[in-house]
This record gives C-alpha cells, structure tokens and sequence, in this order.
C-alpha cells in the first residue's frame, strides 16, 4: 500500500515551540499523588466490577471475541487519543494542559522520556478516567442467557483493563530490550513493537497513531483517517491543527497538501 501522508517540508522543523526541562518539570509532585490515588480507586474497583462480570457463564468463544473486541477497541482509542493530543490544544490550558497535553509534547520532544516513567506516572490518568467508567459497567446487566449482551460486557470491562495499561504497551515499544513478556508479546503481534512504533516518531508525526498495539496503523494511514479528521476539525472550528508544536505558518504548510488552501 503507498503510504500517501505529506512529507515535512525541509524547512519545517518537527517541533520549535518547546523546552523538554520545562516540559518534564510539568509533572508535579501534586499529580503523582492524584496518580497514586487513582490507580488504587481504579485497582479496587477492577475487583468490585470483575465480580459483577467475570460470575457469569463464559463460554471459550465468548471470552475470545470480547478479548479480541477489547484489543481492536482499545487499540483505536489509544491511537483517537494520542492524535487529539499530539495534534490540537496547548501546554497553557487549564488542568487539562498540564496533565494531558504536556504528556504528549514532552514525548515528542524527548521520546525515550518514557521509558523512565514509572507505572504512577505511566497508568495514573488512564486510570483517574477509566475508573468512573468501570463503574458504570454494574448498570449493565444482561441476562446469563443473553449471549451478546454478556459479551460485550466482558469485552468492555476488558477493553477498560487494557486501555489503562495500553501507556505500558507504549514504553515497551521505545525500549531496545523490553522485559521478556513485552518481547513475547511484541513477537506474537500482540502489542507494538519498536519498529512498528518508530515510524510515528518521523517528523511531522502524522501516521502510525495507535501507540500500545498498531494493528489499525496500515488500514487508518492508509485512508488518509487522521488527515480526513483532521481537515474537518479545521473546517468547522477554524482550529488548526499542530500549531502549538509548529507555530502557524509550519503548520498551514504542512496541512497544504491535504487540499486546503492557506489563510
């Protein structure tokens, strides 16, 4: 499949606007607490809810497509995530820069930053806002009989359990020798591996989006998904995309071949 996504211009550089001391120190010793309190709400309530769904008759091919729904799911939510905050909003937001949308920048400025964070720092937020959705799971309950409504719950609650470890998934890929599992894994396709997740790390950072498992890379990079979306946002809001990274006359270039004309 050609891979159609625009190149950077030579002239562009991939990120100018940010200093990865600043950036780094962003993570206070505040959010590690709130971190540290949200893993164990989130660890806690994985048992309370796992109850409620793992009681139920499971037959072999319920649990195989709710854990195959779980992966697919989780690997496009990982990559939905990982575009909007790679690509829209500012270090400068209240609450939600500081927390999220510093994350992303700090990792393009510093990849291999995060093969140094710990779990607090890597799952915390995952899980401040997987928690209250794993709750919501006990107002869901199908009847044992009910086949499909059973596997779909599984399939979310797994999903949940996944997507809050898939920052894991992440940190194994920028890593040359990953712990074992994360090697068998990575051998079995399971989740990402090193080469795969290199290709987004090439500047301007447009493709290979899904972070913790990349079996949806080739199909999304290859319609041009996060190009189309892209290009909507812009229209609609006026919005553009990446200029925080590259400061707007960059990015105007670099979303000039996706058909919109410079303003």
């Amino acid at each position: 499949m050609t891979d159609a996504t625009p190149q950077t211009p030579p002239r562009l550089p991939p990120i100018v606007r940010h200093d990865v001391a600043v950036l780094a120190s962003g993570y206070t010793l505040g959010q590690h607490r709130l971190n540290v309190l949200a893993l164990v709400l989130f660890g806690a309530t994985c048992i309370w809810v796992g109850q409620h769904v793992l009681s139920r008759p499971l037959g072999a091919l319920t649990v195989f497509l709710a854990v195959l729904g779980a992966w697919l799911l989780t690997d496009f939510l990982s990559g939905l995530i990982h575009w909007a905050g790679d690509t829209w909003g500012r270090v400068s937001m209240p609450v939600v820069g500081r927390m999220l949308v510093r994350t992303f920048r700090e990792h393009h400025t510093s990849p291999r930053a995060i093969t140094h964070h710990g779990v607090v720092q890597l799952l915390g937020e995952q899980s401040l806002f997987a928690t209250p959705l794993m709750g919501l799971l006990l107002l869901f309950n199908p009847d044992d009989q009910d086949v499909v409504g059973t596997t779909t719950l599984l399939g979310l609650y797994f999903m949940l359990v996944v997507i809050t470890a898939s920052n894991l998934f992440h940190k194994w890929a920028h890593m040359r020798k990953p712990p074992v599992v994360a090697r068998v894994m990575q051998n079995l396709g399971l989740v990402i591996s090193f080469k795969h997740h290199a290709r987004h790390h090439a500047p301007p950072y447009m493709r290979g989006y899904c972070p913790a498992i990349g079996w949806l890379n080739p199909v999304l990079d290859g319609i041009r998904f996060w190009r189309g979306l892209e290009w909507l946002v812009w229209k609609c809001t006026g919005v553009l995309p990446r200029e925080d990274d590259l400061g707007r006359e960059a990015a105007l270039a670099l979303m000039r071949p996706a058909g919109q004309p410079t303003r």
